[in-house]
């Protein structure tokens, strides 16, 4: 039998996925998150929402909230490294766009995804120490590594995902 939080959940999916309805969707949200607001779902969905939506600075806000209330939440932390990261990936998704003769805007470019990553770097760090099992922080952090060529960190990261995923 399901509960109340997974009947949201399905609610709020139904909404954004097959409705489209990103009005009603983030209704149902805030509805869900007011009663359960331990539910780190419901806080995901809607900072991603807000990220889509370009709407950066109102998912920053929120998770800057979260944080100052317990800034030992590792999904908080990973989740506001992901507000930035984000951004370095759609830089990078039109500078893959780019002509490749324009050399100045793709070096800006670069110059911008750098800047975000970072700024996500330290979230991922604190998300990482946390919850030094949590998958999704090490794969981030992995990914930073591999873009800034650190080799070192890259492979101490993956060893460390490696060890989580038993052979």
């Amino acid at each position: 039998m399901p509960n109340a939080k997974d009947i949201y959940l399905e609610a709020i999916n139904l909404s954004l996925t097959e409705l489209k309805d990103t009005v009603g969707g983030l209704a149902l949200l805030k509805e869900a998150s007011a009663k359960f607001p331990e539910a780190e779902n419901f806080i995901q969905i809607e900072t991603q929402m807000y990220i889509n939506q370009g709407d950066i600075a109102k998912s920053e806000a929120m998770l800057d909230k979260l944080i100052a209330k317990d800034p030992n939440n590792a999904t908080y932390q990973y989740l506001k490294g992901d507000v930035y990261y984000t951004q370095a990936v759609d830089i990078q998704n039109k500078k893959n766009k780019l002509d490749p003769k324009k050399v100045k805007e793709s070096a800006a470019m670069t110059t911008q995804i750098t800047g975000f990553l970072d700024k996500a770097l330290p979230y991922y760090l604190k998300s990482s120490e946390l919850d030094p099992k949590s998958a999704p922080a090490l794969e981030a952090l992995k990914r930073i590594y591999a873009f800034k060529n650190d080799t070192p960190k890259y492979e101490a990261t993956k060893k460390k995902l490696e060890a989580l995923t038993p052979q």
